[in-house]
């Protein structure tokens, strides 16, 4: 934080205004998700690329985090079990596929059957397909705990602003996960 890696501010900086900042050329990195493509090509055309992080080891695999669609289940007690599969059917089809690829959005299914509407699109669409090849993407993290998403944003902020250690950050994450999985 000291030495201009990152935005002043950054910690009270919105996630909204972070991109969009981004966009105007303001930083060079920008952590976030694909979900961004469409907006960030819009705003800034083929001044735009994407990386996955790069690998712990050189020349290793590169690990993400991410996911092929939010976690769908049908419990036992749904109503309509049919209906429930259908739908979930629907959305993961060829034809939903083709629609998320032409709005600019990545199609986790057959994705490298979908021709991306752009540049920053294709290198999205590449880059997936090869984290899926390796088996490197890795679930999100606030999906672990009903209360993760909060624990990790707060726990995170105080690491970043200097008032938790790297320790202290981790014992933070562990108990919320610990309390969880132990009930």
């Amino acid at each position: 934080m000291t030495k201009g890696y990152f935005t002043p501010g950054f910690n009270g900086l919105g996630y909204d205004p972070a991109w969009q900042q981004f966009s105007k050329g303001k930083g060079v990195f920008l952590i976030a998700g694909t979900w961004l493509a469409a907006d960030l090509t819009t705003a800034m055309k083929d001044n735009v690329g994407f990386i996955l992080p790069p690998p712990a080891k050189a020349g290793g695999v590169s690990y993400t985090t991410g996911a092929t669609s939010l976690p769908f289940a049908i419990t036992g007690k749904c109503k309509n079990p049919d209906a429930a599969a259908a739908f979930i059917n629907h959305i993961t089809s060829s034809e939903a596929m083709k629609v998320i690829a032409e709005t600019g959005n990545l199609p986790v299914v057959e994705s490298d059957k979908q021709k991306a509407p752009d540049a920053l699109s294709k290198q999205l669409f590449d880059a997936f397909g090869t984290t899926t090849k390796n088996d490197a993407l890795l679930p999100y993290l606030d999906w672990a705990t009903p209360t993760m998403s909060d624990t990790l944003g707060a726990a995170l902020q105080d690491l970043l602003a200097k008032r938790a250690s790297v320790d202290q950050t981790a014992q933070t994450i562990q108990k919320d996960y610990g309390d969880f999985t132990s009930k």
